[in-house]
Order: structure tokens, then C-alpha cells, then sequence
């Protein structure tokens, strides 16, 4: 009783229900002497009346009570006798798993909350050692095990998406050894163990070290339990175990506990919330793996991009999608916003929208490829970027690509060439035909080419289909191989492939008509047989055409639609038999397209045409005089007819004679066996006539004869003369004009004798210039002679006329001065410039001597000039100071020559001299000695001028009482003798 009244009011003790909820006397719990208090989850027992008082519970532990304690008494032992059998028979006890989903963040109110579910009364638990009150007064016996689950940092907080540590403390407060001690943790979804020594988190593998207090806990069969296996905690002692977990997201999650040990029962109770740091927003994409169909083809590579943190993604985030050389990025659809990145071939950039928690969006990138590209597989990478280098997990899509056109080949068929038509240009009609089957698995077009053409089908086959193609080529297909080109669309572009479809022979096509008109005749050319042949190309295209005859051939000719052409073959005689020419024809035809024949195209049979027997014989007679001497006056000229018989009777062709009389001929055609008397008039002086035919001499005949001409008429002739000046001289000009028709030799007779001979043409004039030789020509006459001769007789005319007399008189006299070198010399009065100058009298403009007159330094003189002369005075010294004057006259004209004053001084002239006590500007000049200064003001160096001391000194007392001659505020502008105002200019001459 004593024991019992000591612990009233002071501590809390209960037993627990059972696995099965039952309380019997096997699992009853003993009292904490004392008055230990316990968890606000676990139920105690108190030794005496006293433990009906209040317990105290907190949030975070579990009590339970170990049976074994200590006898006393005998009936404290029958007691626990009791107690011991029922241990021996106790069960690790499973509790249901209990799922917490993870809140935010704790409230305030979830902390400190209890078990709901109430353990037995200890009143009604006849084992309880509070209800022994007699075993509870005897302070000798110990207290009993309990244990209790804590959280030591309720605050803590772990790491989102790494191995961090949920740290338990199991603790003993009795005073009895707790044997083999367990807690069970039941982690909230969201929350994983992590029971290896290294975890794999989404970003990669997460280290986890191992430590002690880590090595207890182990993973139940059961999903989200750990057991951790503490074993004997002794008394008011206690065991921390850290239990390795991986929280994906941050927030608040709820953690269950479940304590028992070794003969306690099992006490369950919800830890306080456990917090998780926010991981942020993460993105992750995943891609699907694609077989493309055809190559080229189109192949679209689903992707999706989730946000896999626990934060919204803001909008600085992308996706960069990488496709390999070798496959071309096409678009891409869904909900992304993307466009070719200007970084890189095969790199694309999307943007999308704001993503929240576990949001995703879809999208699709295709790709395509043209053909080249080889078969295997192709990595797309899908690489989400944050603006700020956020989490991203990238994916990657393995494109199968098929191998590039496969079947193609093997749907070409055989290609020949043949002829659709065969004729001339625009009949004849080559082609190469061949046939193609599409063995793909596609719809392809395809284009057959051959011989540098193309045919003009295209047509589309699905797989299976055939089609048979004829290529055209004009007039002949060349031996060549054919091509085809077989083509298919994908993503709106076309891609080809170029398949060789074997060999074929050639085809001539070009088989053209020869529609001709021949003739051909004998014809006599230079006096020679010649065959001459004609054709006419009565057809609508070109050919070349040639001849051949007597063994000899035509050059060829180009012989255009239409057109005509005539050949010739000379024989080398002047006859032939009769015979046959033959007309080579031949057409080397290019097609439209450039094939050209591989020979020429040539008639089956040579168009030809006869021509007869021909001769060319012709003959002269003897040649007579037909009439008497005839003379026209007008003319001037004598002339007598000749008869001249032309025999052409022998010959079979026309021949055309010719009379050659000197520089004339005459000539006449006779045709085959013609003959003529050929009438010719004979000029005089004639004496020979040469006979010909077609070129060929035949004879030279005597048409000489005696002149009948008389005297000529007195001729048409006027002759001038008259006297002229020319600058200053005197001569005569003599004009002789001819108008009757007739060349004249001019002869100028001048007292008798001759002056000079010219031709004078008919109907021209020439003219006479005969010089004085002086100023003066007198009055006088002079005859021309004109002589010509008519048939060998001279004729001589002879023409005399009067002519007045002039005088060519000019005065024009000039003068100007010739003024020596400058010198200068210096003296006591100093410098002194002079020079040497000479009057030049010019008369070089007057034809006659002039009397000149100078009046100037060095006294007057006259001087005679020549004509045409000049002539220099006697210098004369000038000072510059003075200069000099002349003036020269003539009875008719007079001029004034001056030299002005001048000097070779370095300053020139001098300046005013300088005076002391004026007032100077700066850059003003004056003299001192022969010498100019400039002035320059005030320098600091008041020095003297050569030859004067003291001038710079005050000199009295200036008006107003001042201490100086001068103001001070004039002092830069007048001087009193300071030598170092002025700088030397250089030597100077005084006017």
C-alpha cells in the first residue's frame, strides 16, 4: 500500500490489446515503479491505488512492459510465473500495412495525435501489476522493459531524388532489458527504401553509404515496409537506427511506426510528418523507335516531354532535336513550336508552354530520307534544355532505315532501237522503245532516255505496274545504252534514282527521195570544147551535188531545195565526140539532235545527161581598105575604113572575134558555121590591127595609112599679166586660160626670152609669177607662145599683152630698248643699282633705209637703218634711282622709251628711318644704316641700337609728374632705344 500511494498521480502505465485484442493474464504488462510516463500511444500500469490517476501520453512514443521481474514474495512470484508461461508462447505480430499519402507540408494539428485505437483498462487486466498494489509497494522489485519510438528531429528535412536518411530512436525508459527489440516503418507513397548500397534515382545512380545505424533495416515482403531489427536495448538506454529512403517529389509525407519487443506488444502510431525539400521542375522526354517503309521514304518519330519535377516549368525551357547525317528533318507537328536551328544542319529548337507536375506534351518530328542514304540504324536524340541548366533526361529514337532503292533494279526490261517510219527529213522516224516494271514497294514515276533524248511519257506506276516507253530521236538512233529514271515523291519533294537499262544497236531512218532535172550541152569557153552540165533540185531538201565527164570531176556544190546549179569540165580542145556526163549527188544529213550518219546517203542510180559532138574553127581573111581618108576638124584626128573577113563556118559552137586597134577594140560574136566582113574604123597613127578569137590569136594585119588633116582654127585663148606687191616686192602675174578643148604647151616670153613652160590642159588655165627683184616694176608687155601639133604638124600660137608698172614702198620703223644686267655697288652713301641700256632701232618692217633720231642719256645722235635691218646705240649707264628716258623719231613717226627706277637691294628701297621715341605697330618696317627692321614690340631684352648707349634710360620726367618720359601704358608701342623690338629684313637702297 505504500508502494501504491508513493505512485499515485505520478505515472502512466497500461497494457495494450493483443494481436487478437483480448487481454489475458499471458500478455499482461507490468507497472513502471515510479511513475515513468510513456508515449501518449502506449498504456501503462502503476503498483497501487494511486495509478488511477491521470497519465501523461505524448506524440511520440510507444510503451510497452515486460513481464519478468523479480519475485519478492511468493505470491509475486506466482504472479509472474503466470506472466512467464504466457511469454514463452508470444508471436512477432504482422499489422496491416497502413498507406499514407504524403500532404504538403504538416498542419499544426496532425502533430502529437495518438493511436485511435485505445489499449485495454488496465483495471480490467487482472495480471497489470497496477492492479497488485502489493507487488507495487515493494520497492525492491525492478521496473519492467518498456520501449517507445522518437523522431529526434522532427524539423529535419531530406533531399528530394537522393539517398537521405530517416532517422527513428527506440528507446528503453524501464528498467529491465528490452530483448530483441523491432520497429517497423510503413513508408507513404512517393517514398522508397533504399536497401542497396547504391539506388537508382532518375537522374542516375545514387550512392549510398553504409554506416551502423543503417545495416539493421531490411525490406519487407510486404511493399512500402522496413524492419529494423535493434535487438536488446538495456535498460534507459536507447538505439537510433537511419533508415536509407528516396523521396521523388517534395512535400510533407506521413510515416507510420510500429514498436514492439520480446515479450511487449506490438504499439503502432503515425511519426510526425516528415518534409521534403522541393527537387523543382525536370524535364523528361521519351522517344519511340521507327522502321521507315521505303528509302526514300518519310518516317515520323513520336516524342513526348513531361515535366517530371515537382515545380512548374516556367517558359525558358526547349527541346533540341538532333537527326544525323544521313536523315533530312522534314517538320515537326504537336504541340511544340519548332524551327530549324541556325547553328547546324539537322538540329531543330522547340519551344513550348508552361508545364505543371506530371504534365506532358506530345509532339512528332519527320524525317526523311532521299535515297543515298545507307541502310541501318539512325539515332534522332530528344534533348530537353532549360534556359538555366535545369534536370533534363534525354531520350533517343533508333531510326531503321532500309536500303536505298531497293527493287529498282530489278524492274528494267530489254530497250532496242528501230524505225517507226523511214523517208526523208520530217518522214523518217528513229526511236528506242524499252519496258519497266516497278518491283518497289512504292508508287514511282519513270522516264526512259535514250540517245540523248527523252521520252515525253512519264508514267506513275504503283508497285506491280509496267509500262513500255518509246523514245523518238529523229532521223537515226546511234548504238548506245539507255537510261531510265525512276522517281517518287516524299514530304512534297521529288527524289531520283538513275537506273542504266542496258545496251541497244543503232537505226538509220533517213532514207530520203532524189527528185533532179538534168541537161548538158557542149560549150565553147576561151576558145576551148567545154561540157557543161545542169541540174535542178526539184526536191524539198538540200543535197550536194558534183559532175563528172571525160574522166574529169566538177567540184561539189551545196544544192539547196529548188535551186539550180551548172558545172563545167574543160576538154583542153577545140572539138569532142559526143558523150555522157554523170551528176554525183549526196546528202550527209545531221539529225535535230546532233547524231550524225555514220555514212552519207547517195542515189541508187546517178542521175546523168548526153551532150553532142562539137568543134571550135575559126579563120580570118585578108583585110582591105573599104574608102578614103576622112579628117574631122572638130576632133582633130584622120580616119580610113578597113574590111576584116570573119570565117567561123567550120566550127559547131559560137565564137566571139575581137579586133584590137591600139587602145580600142572591136569585136563581134559568129555563131557555129557563120561568117561575116567585119567593117572597123582606123584612127591615124594605126599601123597594126590584131585578129581574135575567144583569146586566141589568129593574125595581125597592116591598117596603116596617110593622114588628110589641114590647119587648125585660131584657138580660144586668153591671156592677162599685171604688176603686184607682196610683202614689199614687186612682181608680174602673167594668167593664161585655155576654152576650145585643146592641150596647149604655155611658153612665157619676157623681152625675147623665155621665163618659164607649163602644160596647159584643155579647157584649164595656169598662171605665170615673175619677181622684180626690188620694190619697183615698170611698165612693159610679155607673150605667151602656145604650141600643140595635130597628126605630127605643129601648130604654135602666139599671145601678146601690155602690163602697167608699181612701186612697193612700206616704212614701218619701230624701236625698243636692250637694258643690260642689274648690278649694284656700294659706297659711303651705301648702296647704288645701275645697268648698261642700248636703244635697238628695228627696221625690219620697211622695204626702203630710214633715218632715226634718239634724244635721251648720252646726248642726241641719228642713225640710217638699212631695210630690212637693225641697228643698236651706244649703251648708257642708268641709276636706279633715276631710271631713263629716250625718244626716237623719224620724219613720220616718233616713240618714248623709259626705264623706270629700280634696285637690286635684298629689302628694296628703304623704309623711313627709325626714330626714337615713336610709336611703333608690331610689323611695321623701318631703315637704319642701308638696313630695314621690322618691328616686333617688346621682348625683355631692352638692349641699345648700334652706336647709341643710355637711350633707354628715363629721360626726365614725362608731363603729369610720372617718373618716365613716356606713359607705361604706352610702352609696347613706342620705342626708347631697346634694340631687341626689331629684327633685320635685309640690305636696303635709299631713294
Amino acid at each position: 500500500g505504500a508502494a501504491g500511494a508513493g505512485a499515485a498521480g505520478t505515472g502512466a502505465a497500461g497494457a495494450g490489446a493483443g494481436a487478437a485484442g483480448a487481454a489475458t493474464a499471458g500478455t499482461a504488462t507490468g507497472a513502471a515503479a515510479g511513475g515513468s510516463a510513456v508515449g501518449g500511444a502506449a498504456v501503462g500500469a502503476t503498483a497501487g491505488a494511486g495509478a488511477a490517476g491521470a497519465a501523461g501520453v505524448s506524440g511520440a512514443a510507444v510503451v510497452a512492459s515486460t513481464g519478468a521481474v523479480a519475485a519478492a514474495t511468493v505470491g509475486v512470484v506466482s504472479v509472474l510465473g503466470v506472466i512467464s508461461d504466457a511469454d514463452a508462447a508470444q508471436e512477432v505480430p504482422d499489422g496491416a500495412p497502413v498507406a499514407v499519402e504524403a500532404s504538403p507540408w504538416p498542419s499544426a494539428d496532425a502533430e502529437g495525435q495518438a493511436d485511435p485505437s485505445p489499449g485495454p483498462d488496465p483495471q480490467e487486466d487482472p495480471t497489470d501489476p497496477a492492479n497488485l498494489p502489493w507487488l507495487a509497494d515493494d520497492p525492491g522489485i525492478p521496473v519492467p522493459a518498456a520501449v517507445s519510438v522518437q523522431v529526434p528531429d522532427a524539423d529535419a528535412e531530406l533531399r528530394p531524388r537522393a539517398t537521405d536518411y530517416l532517422t527513428v530512436q527506440v528507446s528503453n525508459p524501464g528498467g529491465l532489458p528490452a530483448v530483441d527489440a523491432h520497429v517497423r516503418l510503413t513508408l507513404p507513397a512517393g517514398m522508397q527504401h533504399a536497401p542497396s548500397s547504391a539506388i537508382q534515382g532518375a537522374g542516375g545512380t545514387v550512392p549510398r553509404p553504409l554506416t551502423v545505424e543503417t545495416l539493421p533495416c531490411t525490406a519487407t515482403a510486404e511493399p512500402q515496409r522496413v524492419l529494423c531489427r535493434l535487438g536488446t536495448i538495456d535498460a534507459d538506454e536507447q538505439a537510433t537506427v537511419r533508415v536509407p529512403v528516396v523521396v521523388r517529389d517534395g512535400g510533407s509525407y506521413d510515416v507510420m511506426a510500429e514498436v514492439w519487443a520480446e515479450g511487449l506488444e506490438v504499439r503502432r502510431l503515425a511519426l510526425p510528418p516528415t518534409r521534403v525539400g522541393s527537387f523543382g521542375p525536370e524535364l523528361t522526354t521519351r522517344a519511340a523507335d521507327v522502321e521507315l517503309a521505303a528509302n526514300p521514304g518519310l518516317g515520323t518519330v513520336p516524342f513526348s516531354v513531361r515535366n517530371t519535377g515537382d515545380q512548374p516549368t516556367g517558359d525558358g525551357w526547349a527541346v533540341r532535336l538532333r537527326v544525323p547525317a544521313g536523315l533530312v528533318p522534314h517538320s515537326v507537328t504537336g504541340g511544340l513550336d519548332c524551327e530549324p536551328s541556325a547553328g547546324g544542319a539537322g538540329v531543330w529548337f522547340c519551344s513550348g508552354a508552361v508545364l505543371q507536375p506530371g504534365e506532358a506534351v506530345d509532339a512528332a518530328v519527320s524525317v526523311v530520307v532521299d535515297g543515298s542514304t545507307e541502310a541501318g540504324a539512325y539515332t534522332v536524340d530528344v534533348e530537353p534544355v532549360f534556359a538555366d541548366d535545369g534536370p533534363t533526361i534525354a531520350a533517343a529514337s533508333s531510326v531503321g532505315v532500309p536500303e536505298g532503292w531497293a527493287g529498282v533494279l530489278a524492274g528494267v526490261g530489254g530497250v532496242q532501237a528501230s524505225c517507226r517510219a523511214t523517208g526523208g527529213v520530217g518522214v523518217a522516224d528513229a526511236v528506242v522503245s524499252g519496258t519497266y516494271t516497278n518491283t518497289t514497294g512504292w508508287t514511282v514515276t519513270v522516264a526512259l532516255a535514250a540517245a540523248g533524248s527523252t521520252a515525253t511519257e512519264r508514267p506513275v506506276l504503283v508497285p506491280g505496274a509496267r509500262a513500255t516507253l518509246t523514245v523518238p530521236d529523229g532521223l537515226r538512233v546511234p548504238a548506245g545504252r539507255a537510261t531510265w529514271t525512276v522517281s517518287t515523291v516524299v514530304a512534297g519533294e521529288t527524289y531520283s534514282r538513275v537506273v542504266a537499262s542496258g545496251a541497244h544497236g543503232a537505226a538509220e531512218c533517213y532514207d530520203p527521195r532524189w527528185e533532179v532535172e538534168t541537161t548538158a550541152e557542149a560549150v565553147n569557153v576561151e576558145g576551148r570544147v567545154s561540157v557543161r552540165g545542169t541540174i535542178v533540185n526539184r526536191g524539198d531538201e538540200p543535197m550536194q551535188a558534183g559532175m563528172s565527164a571525160l574522166g574529169r570531176e566538177a567540184d561539189r556544190v551545196r544544192l539547196g531545195a529548188g535551186e539550180s546549179t551548172t558545172f563545167t569540165v574543160p576538154t583542153g580542145s577545140t572539138a569532142t565526140d559526143a558523150g555522157r556526163v554523170t551528176f554525183d549527188l549526196y546528202r550527209w544529213v545531221l539529225d535535230v539532235d546532233g547524231d550524225e550518219p555514220v555514212v552519207g546517203v547517195v542515189p541508187a542510180t546517178a542521175p546523168t545527161a548526153t551532150y553532142p559532138a562539137a568543134a571550135i574553127a575559126p579563120a580570118v581573111g585578108k583585110v582591105v581598105p573599104a574608102g578614103a581618108c576622112r579628117f574631122d576638124p572638130a576632133a582633130e584626128v584622120s580616119t580610113r575604113t578597113f574590111t576584116v573577113p570573119l570565117d567561123n563556118s567550120a566550127s559547131t559552137l559560137p565564137v566571139v572575134f575581137r579586133v584590137e586597134l591600139g587602145d580600142r577594140v572591136e569585136q563581134l560574136r559568129l555563131g557555129g558555121g557563120e561568117s561575116a566582113r567585119f567593117e572597123v574604123e582606123v584612127p591615124w597613127g594605126t599601123d597594126e590591127a590584131v585578129v581574135s578569137a575567144d583569146g586566141r590569136s589568129l593574125a595581125t594585119v597592116d591598117v596603116g595609112f596617110a593622114g588628110c588633116a589641114t590647119a587648125p582654127a585660131s584657138p580660144d585663148v586668153d591671156v592677162t599679166a599685171a604688176a603686184q606687191c607682196e610683202d614689199g616686192d614687186a612682181r608680174l602675174v602673167v594668167d593664161v586660160r585655155e576654152r576650145d578643148g585643146h592641150d596647149w604647151r604655155a611658153t612665157l616670153l619676157r623681152d625675147g626670152d623665155e621665163v618659164a613652160a607649163r602644160d596647159l590642159a584643155a579647157d584649164d588655165a595656169v598662171r605665170f609669177v615673175v619677181d622684180a627683184d626690188g620694190a619697183r616694176l615698170a611698165a612693159g608687155e610679155v607673150t605667151v607662145s602656145l604650141t600643140r601639133s595635130v597628126e605630127g604638124t605643129p601648130t604654135t600660137v602666139r599671145r601678146t599683152v601690155e602690163h602697167g608698172g608699181t612701186r612697193c614702198v612700206v616704212i614701218a620703223p619701230s624701236a625698243f630698248l636692250d637694258e643690260g644686267s642689274l648690278e649694284t655697288e656700294s659706297s659711303g652713301d651705301g648702296m647704288t643699282s645701275w645697268r648698261e641700256v642700248g636703244v635697238v632701232l628695228d627696221n625690219t618692217g620697211s622695204t626702203v633705209e630710214v633715218d632715226f633720231r634718239v634724244e635721251g642719256p648720252g646726248g642726241d645722235t641719228e642713225v640710217t637703218v638699212p631695210a630690212r635691218a637693225t641697228r643698236t646705240t651706244e649703251v648708257q649707264r642708268v641709276d636706279g634711282r633715276q631710271g631713263g628716258r629716250w625718244t626716237v623719231s623719224t620724219e613720220t613717226w616718233s616713240t618714248t622709251l623709259d626705264v623706270a627706277a629700280f634696285t637690286g637691294a635684298e629689302a628694296g628701297w628703304c623704309a623711313e628711318p627709325i626714330g626714337w621715341g615713336q610709336r611703333y605697330a608690331t610689323g611695321e618696317v623701318r631703315s637704319w644704316n642701308g638696313v630695314d627692321y621690322r618691328y616686333r614690340g617688346v621682348t625683355g631684352d631692352e638692349g641699345d641700337a648700334p652706336g647709341q648707349v643710355g637711350r633707354s634710360e628715363r629721360n626726365g620726367r614725362a608731363p603729369g609728374g610720372t617718373d618716365a618720359w613716356f606713359d607705361r601704358s604706352e610702352r609696347d608701342e613706342t620705342w626708347a632705344g631697346g634694340w631687341s623690338r626689331w629684327e633685320q629684313v635685309g640690305d636696303c637702297e635709299e631713294r
